[in-house]
């Protein structure tokens, strides 16, 4: 079976261009954007109030920590942290401004409180839920963000819309978009796949466009109960004397069983498929199984149990809509013209506007469903902490109260503006301290302060021993309950446990909850898509047009009352010479080299190399559609929203103001070609029957993969013979050693051994070194051992050996000479330099540039230092303060003074003793008024 490489997209963006002397069309783009915006923001406000919908019975889980996940994604569903702007403002939650702005000044608790009993549920029940989403919704939030009750939002939705309030309803369409068991599934810390995705990178189009088929659309649907039961009876049918007829008589057969007609008749595929159930929509994998079999001239017993296997294998998944899915139904047809409203446009006019809609209900979907991600992403990480602030429980209380007023205490010696908080850093080495703490000549606090400070220098790792501040406080007689338990026995986990619990608490509120920005075409814009089922779009490059410019496209826009085509030209030279002119011409040249597109990578990908005529692209002219996203520029859109904000301007009187500033606004359309990859690596992957990664088609996958190993430790380029790889190790005395080494099979060195009349190297051998006679000098060619000759299962390993092909350096600006001699000019000024700051200039170095700027820098630096001390002196010597941590000031009484003064001589006495102008300052001065007393004293 032939491997084929899926298609990847690469972006162009070209200018949108109209008639210069109207300005209409700007106009009509203005309002395609903002009617995007507002769609967006109709259906993600929608599907938040959905998720405010949800029962409280999906709380029920089947262990009590997924019963307590559970109850924190529900709050967090019903209360939602939202963008101020674009929020209802009448659900947002109250806040208590009593005292200054601080962690839980929003009432949520009181919020979720009221929320469980107007659902009827019990006081106990209430508060073991409080008890669990405490932590979750007492977290911080963004300053520009607010809570929003949607529990409150959905009843007043409900009422609005007047329908009942259907709470299975709210989980049906939430739980479209994204199963139930990924919505309670918190991110895997431990693991890459807690990356959150972009919402660019989502695309839900096909799940809206399939929404809006089956609640909104107004043709006749499928019929899955009789899809069901027919594809049940076509799987079980006998199919024996139909082999070698054709595929008419098939459906004949098929139709006589499934009691559609009493005799055979003429059964054509539509009418067959259309008295399955099967009247709108794609084909399913069983629907184009018989359009398959149905084309067959010769039915073989491979074609019949392939068929019959598509049709067994759907009827399977098919689930036969029950009572509350038809409620659903009603409920969502009821709830159209509340959605039709707040977007300003109706769905069906002469036409479902489906292609539209989905766009905006794909924008809005994508949106909640980031916002989701995050907020699973992070709770699991609460959650996860949540586990090591249960070990404060394993804390006495005794030690617990010690070192909280230790942490009061340095909080406010520090002058910090959090809470201080003991770090995990800071105990390391806290079990050899405490071991050597519990010998018997540690006795006193004065025996605890030495053992610690002997730890500390016995520390065999270097640099990552702990506080030792810390340790030598809790050396004192009130800190034993730190360190000992209550029998009297050393115990190191005791300031362990509380530091790990702490921290962990201090974690769970630093995570801030994440916010759902609401879209908003100045703010926060999303911007309209085109292409299939999408807005509609249509290049004059893709189908030939006589008479039409190539640079032109028409898009539907909307006008602010309907949708219309728009013609317009695009300008970019990059997607003209890369693709558009090699578009497919009448006279096709049969010998035209194929490639991506025909930049400088893609001809050499494809074998093209500098030539630039004769050439075709693949694949990129063959879709039916092309795509392509209506942008503007952001910068504008950000000044534009500064002036409105500036002056004042009213979100009522938003729109009349921006038609003013229309004409300069520059608009963009993007475009992403789906291109045919190309190059050696492709064939390379195909020739040794690598597999495709389904997220990233370059990310190739070994036939074998270890079991039982973690993605991290994937080696997915071992084993692979003819593989080049460049090894890059970066140095001292050159930027870069580069060596480019080939993997060999041990046939193929046997090859070249057997060619240059050498004896292959034995099984145990690491290298080996082969010499060919290559004109007059030997050339010599280095082996290494990478793997054994066989695999653990016995079978021959495919690449043991790896050639080394070539090495090279790479080397920087200076380093493939010596390092030049300082000039004349150089040396004077060094000499000035030196003069300047007290310097004898014989200790200058007149030969290496590099040295005379080394040492300049570093006497530079001394003197700095030496004038930074002066200063130091000059201010200690009539302070009456002194300057700690963060800025603050603390006075000094006469001790204090009395140190200041002394740390103040002495650094005077390494001046005089030093050097620079500044020793014979302080020499002189200190001769002057200190050298007496320093005599008299001794």
């Amino acid at each position: 079976m032939a491997l084929t490489v899926e298609t990847t997209q690469r972006a162009y963006t070209m200018r949108l261009t109209g008639d210069s002397d109207n300005t209409h069309w700007r106009e009509l783009l203005w309002k395609t954007h903002e009617l995007t915006n507002r769609g967006a923001h109709a259906f993600g406000d929608f599907l938040l109030t959905m998720r405010g919908g949800l029962s409280h019975e999906l709380a029920t889980g089947n262990t009590s920590e997924e019963t307590r996940t559970r109850r924190i994604i529900l709050a967090m569903s019903w209360l939602s942290v939202e963008s101020k702007e674009g929020s209802p403002q009448q659900f947002h939650v109250p806040q208590n401004w009593e005292g200054k702005k601080q962690l839980g000044q929003y009432k949520v608790l009181e919020a979720l409180e009221s929320i469980l009993t107007k659902r009827g549920l019990d006081r106990k029940e209430i508060e073991a839920w409080i008890n669990d989403c405490t932590a979750s919704l007492q977290a911080r939030i963004r300053d520009d963000a607010v809570w929003v009750n949607r529990s409150e939002c959905f009843d007043a939705f409900c009422k609005e819309a007047g329908v009942s309030v259907n709470r299975a309803s709210a989980k049906n369409n939430l739980f479209f978009f994204i199963s139930e068991d990924q919505y309670f599934l918190l991110k895997d810390i431990g693991e890459e796949s807690a990356n959150v995705p972009d919402s660019n990178s989502l695309n839900l189009v096909q799940l809206a466009r399939k929404w809006l088929s089956n609640y909104w659309g107004a043709g006749i649907g499928n019929d899955k109960r009789s899809i069901k039961d027919s594809l049940t009876t076509i799987a079980g049918l006998d199919y024996g004397h139909m082999f070698d007829r054709s595929g008419t008589d098939l459906l004949n057969y098929i139709a006589v069983k499934l009691r559609f007609g009493e005799v055979e008749g003429d059964w054509d595929l539509r009418r067959l498929k259309s008295c399955i159930g099967w009247r709108s929509g794609r084909s399913s994998s069983a629907a184009m199984a018989l359009e398959k079999i149905a084309a067959e001239k010769n039915i073989s017993k491979e074609a019949v149990e392939r068929f019959v296997e598509k049709c067994a294998d759907e009827a399977k998944t098919i689930k036969v809509p029950d009572k509350e899915s038809q409620d659903t139904q009603t409920w969502n047809e009821n709830i159209r013209g509340q959605l039709e409203r707040a977007i300003g446009v109706p769905y069906r006019d002469e036409k479902d506007h489906i292609d539209e809609f989905s766009v905006m209900l794909d924008h809005g979907a994508r949106h909640v469903s980031v916002a989701h991600s995050w907020m699973l992403l992070q709770e699991g990480k609460r959650i996860e902490f949540s586990k090591d602030a249960q070990k404060l429980n394993k804390v006495p209380e005794e030690a617990r109260q010690y070192l909280d007023e230790y942490c009061e205490l340095r909080t406010e010696l520090t002058s910090a503006v959090g809470d201080y908080v003991i770090r995990k850093r800071a105990i390391e080495g806290w079990k050899e301290v405490v071991k050597a703490w519990s010998a018997s000549d540690c006795r006193t606090p004065e025996d605890y302060v030495e053992a610690a400070r002997q730890a500390q220098a016995e520390d065999v790792e270097g640099g990552k021993f702990g506080d030792i501040n810390l340790f030598e406080a809790l050396a004192e007689e009130d800190a034993c309950c730190v360190w000992r338990n209550d029998k009297g026995k050393p115990d190191a986990d005791i300031l362990k446990n509380y530091v790990e619990a702490r921290w962990a608490e201090t974690q769970m509120k630093r995570f801030k909850v994440p916010m759902y920005r609401h879209p908003d075409a100045l703010r926060h814009p999303v911007y309209c898509d085109f292409g299939s089922s999408r807005f509609s779009i249509d290049y004059a490059a893709l189908r030939a047009k006589k008479d039409v410019p190539v640079n032109s496209l028409t898009l539907t826009v909307y006008d602010g009352a309907s949708f219309k085509p728009l013609t317009l030209r695009w300008q970019s030279k990059r997607l003209m010479k890369d693709i558009i002119d090699l578009r497919p011409k009448d006279n096709k040249d049969g010998d035209a080299i194929v490639v991506s597109r025909a930049d400088r990578l893609g001809r050499a990908a494809g074998g093209a190399g500098d030539v630039k005529k004769g050439l075709t692209i693949a694949t990129v002219f063959d879709e039916k559609k092309w795509n392509g996203r209506l942008q503007v520029s952001r910068r504008q859109l950000d000044n534009l929203e500064r002036k409105l904000m500036k002056a004042g301007v009213p979100d009522k009187d938003r729109c009349k103001t921006v038609q003013s500033h229309l004409p300069n606004l520059d608009w963009f359309i993007t475009f992403s070609p789906k291109l045919s990859p190309q190059g050696p690596w492709i064939d390379y992957a195909m020739e040794n029957k690598l597999k495709v990664n389904a997220k990233n088609i370059f990310n190739w996958r070994q036939r074998f993969e270890p079991k039982k190993r973690g993605t991290l430790t994937y080696a997915p380029l071992c084993r692979l013979p003819d593989l080049r790889v460049l090894s890059v190790d970066l140095g001292h005395r050159y930027a870069a050693s580069c060596a480019v080494m080939q993997t060999m099979s041990t046939k193929q060195l046997c090859a070249l051994c057997e060619d240059a009349g050498a004896t292959p190297p034995a099984g145990d051998a690491l290298y080996f070194v082969l010499s060919e006679q290559n004109g007059e000098k030997p050339k010599k060619k280095w082996f290494r051992r990478i793997g054994p000759d066989r695999l653990p299962d016995g079978a021959e390993h495919p690449a043991p050996w790896a050639m080394i092909e070539r090495q090279f350096t790479i080397k920087l600006d200076g380093e493939d000479d010596t390092v030049r001699g300082a000039r004349k000019e150089e040396i004077k000024n060094a000499v000035g330099f030196c003069e300047n700051i007290g310097i004898d200039e014989n200790d200058l170095p007149k030969n290496a540039v590099d040295e005379l700027m080394g040492f300049c820098v570093r006497q530079y630096r001394l003197a700095l230092r030496r004038h930074s001390d002066v200063a130091r002196i000059a201010f200690a010597m009539t302070a009456q303060h002194r300057h700690g941590m963060g800025g603050r000031k603390e006075t000094l009484d006469s001790s204090g003074i009395l140190e200041e003064k002394t740390k103040a001589l002495l650094l005077w006495d390494n001046l005089r003793n030093g050097r620079g102008k500044a020793k014979e300052t302080a020499e002189r001065i200190w001769g002057n008024y200190l050298a007496v007393h320093v005599d008299r004293l001794g």
